[in-house]
């Protein structure tokens, strides 16, 4: 082990190499195509899709969305078959997704408004509290709060965590 840590080699997460991910995509598509005797192909949407995904799960992740997206598929991996690829974790300068987004209509207020931004940043962190406080700015112990909050004004079913 003391031999291994003399000559570090750092690799970049999946994030950091868009292109790779669509190379490994294409080679899992090869791997279920081979093992089921098909030739289905990932469509250009679906390849630009995974190029700006935020991949936290890294590689795993990315293999268990091709499975699930080859399932679907007929032929052609389209975007629209891709239920498991992330819907707002795309890449930004930020860290926070560039293309997510959250609509409020005018009037609401400053309370409804907040809960929907914590729901919808916890869905984005699917459920990671953690990260979900840290892209927020508050205290875990505070989201904890507002959550409880919400559960216990009760909100409609499938919203509360």
């Amino acid at each position: 082990m003391y031999r291994l840590c003399s000559f570090p080699v750092r690799v970049p997460p999946l994030r950091e190499r868009g292109e790779d991910a669509v190379l490994l995509a294409r080679v899992f598509v090869e791997e279920l195509n081979d093992q089921d005797g098909l030739d289905k192909v990932l469509s250009p949407a679906a390849e630009d899709r995974i190029r700006a995904a935020a991949w936290r799960g890294n590689v795993r992740e990315l293999r268990n969305v091709v499975q699930r997206s080859f399932i679907m598929a007929d032929d052609w991996i389209e975007v629209a078959d891709a239920s498991g690829l992330p819907a707002v974790a795309t890449r930004a300068a930020g860290g926070v997704a560039g293309g997510a987004r959250l609509d409020v209509r005018v009037g609401a207020s400053l309370a409804e408004i907040e809960r929907r931004a914590i729901l919808a940043t916890l869905e984005f962190c699917r459920d990671n509290k953690r990260e979900a406080s840290k892209i927020l700015g508050v205290s875990l112990k505070t989201l904890y709060t507002r959550l409880n909050l919400y559960n216990s004004l009760g909100a409609p079913p499938g919203e509360m965590r």
